[in-house]
C-alpha cells in the first residue's frame, strides 16, 4: 500500500504553506489480542538534506545526509466496540450496505457509498501487517468490493494536520 500526492507539493491545510518531498508512511501497528484492541497509525512525512561535518585530515568538510521528519500522525484505534456501519443509497434510501447486501440486494456501481467504521476483527480482514518491518497492506483475500471500501476508509478515516488522506493523497496504483 503506497500513498502518493494528488500533486506535485503537499498545501498544509491550515497554513497554507507548500511543502516538498513529502510521503505517507505507516507508522505504528499494535495489535494486543488478549484486550481486542488494534491501533495503526500513519505519519505525514518529509525528506530532507541535513549538513554534518567529518574530520578530514585536521579539517572539518561539511557533507549531506538524507534525513526524514515526521511533520504530522494520527492514530487510529480498533476495539470490538468501534463498528459504525457502511451505508448505501439505493433508490433515495440510505441502507446498511451489509445487511443490503445478505438480503440479495445488488449495486451497479452508481451507489453513493458512505464507509463506516471496522471493528478489531473486521478490519483484520481489510489490512495486513506479517511481521515487524513489514509494510501495511491490503488484505490479499479481498475481493473488488472489499478493496474499494477498504481503500475508501483508509483515505477517509486518517486525516494528517486535520485533513483526511484522500484529499491530497491517492494509492499508487
Amino acid at each position: 500500500m503506497k500513498l502518493v500526492l494528488k500533486n506535485s507539493n503537499y498545501i498544509h491545510p491550515i497554513t497554507k504553506e507548500i511543502l516538498k518531498d513529502i510521503f505517507v508512511s505507516d507508522g505504528e501497528f499494535s495489535d494486543i489480542p488478549l484486550l481486542d484492541k488494534l491501533k495503526i497509525s500513519f505519519w505525514l512525512c518529509q525528506n530532507y538534506k541535513d549538513i554534518q561535518f567529518k574530520d578530514e585530515n585536521g579539517e572539518l568538510k561539511p557533507f549531506e545526509v538524507d534525513k526524514i521528519k515526521v511533520l504530522d500522525a494520527d492514530t487510529l484505534e480498533f476495539t470490538p466496540n468501534s463498528y459504525a456501519p457502511t451505508y448505501v443509497t439505493k433508490d433515495g434510501e440510505t441502507k446498511d450496505l451489509f445487511v443490503y447486501l445478505q438480503e440479495g440486494g445488488q449495486l451497479d456501481g452508481s451507489e453513493p457509498i458512505e464507509v463506516g467504521f471496522p471493528n478489531y476483527t473486521s478490519i483484520q480482514s481489510y489490512l495486513l501487517k506479517d511481521n515487524i518491518g513489514d509494510a501495511l497492506i491490503f488484505h490479499p483475500n479481498l475481493d473488488a468490493m472489499g478493496l474499494q471500501l477498504a481503500k475508501a476508509f483508509v483515505l477517509k478515516s486518517w486525516k494528517l494536520n486535520g485533513e483526511p488522506l484522500g484529499v491530497q493523497f491517492n494509492f499508487e496504483e
